[in-house]
């Protein structure tokens, strides 16, 4: 196998592989490159997680409100969902997470299942609803997973 002489993308030291690819010289290196990356997307860099999570509730449901839906908001963390809405006579459940959009518009969100209706995703880029509710109240059907899985 043909080695090559490579310099490790985060910390500058000399390594040999054979792979075509690899850019670090150990995982360690690679982990310490992809928690920058994510740090630079962060919305609230320095908060705690668990208020990082009470603000994205809170950011989606103004912005549910702002659509014209009644949004309710559960008193346990440990509930079917984050929200509750209603709209013409239809209640959906919604599952908040905090995600982040690449530069590639890839969006990168906790591979959690989750037992909602409708997961929200607040991103750096703003929310995104799966399914969307651009057209109004999502309708299921038998073939749509009862989760989603996004992250990488």
């Amino acid at each position: 196998m043909l080695k090559r002489q490579v310099l490790c993308k985060t910390c500058g030291v000399a390594f040999e592989t054979a792979r075509l690819l690899q850019k670090f010289c150990s995982r360690k290196c690679l982990t310490t490159d992809r928690n920058s990356q994510f740090k630079s997307l962060q919305q609230y860099p320095g908060i705690p997680p668990g208020t990082v999570g009470a603000i994205g509730e809170l950011v989606v449901a103004a912005d549910l409100l702002q659509r014209g839906y009644e949004v309710f908001r559960s008193l346990s963390p440990s509930a079917s969902c984050d929200l509750a809405i209603l709209k013409d006579g239809q209640l959906l459940r919604i599952e908040v997470r905090t995600g982040y959009q690449s530069a590639e518009k890839k969006l990168i969100v906790s591979n959690k299942n989750h037992r909602a209706d409708v997961l929200a995703v607040n991103t750096n880029a703003g929310i995104i609803y799966i399914p969307t509710l651009e057209k109004g109240l999502p309708r299921w059907s038998a073939e749509m997973p009862n989760s989603l899985k996004l992250a990488i």
